[in-house]
């Protein structure tokens, strides 16, 4: 993904507010510096330390919602 397509799907999340509380209650840290999300098996990358990326989106999403910048 792009850095432009990055910054489009935080911009869009930053609109929806339970998606970002959702992505942000499932990819925390699960006490070993592991996403609890990403290391279920099967899914994700379980070796990526965390935050993840879905971690990142969110935070980046959060940040956009609270400072959105000019119109």
């Amino acid at each position: 993904m792009t850095p432009d397509q990055w910054n489009g799907v935080a911009h869009l999340l930053a609109g929806m507010p339970g998606a970002v509380a959702r992505l942000s209650a499932e990819h925390r840290d699960g006490g070993h510096g592991r996403c609890r999300a990403c290391t279920t098996p099967g899914q994700g990358t379980p070796r990526d330390p965390w935050p993840c990326s879905m971690a990142k989106l969110a935070q980046a999403a959060r940040r956009i919602a609270a400072d959105p910048g000019p119109p």
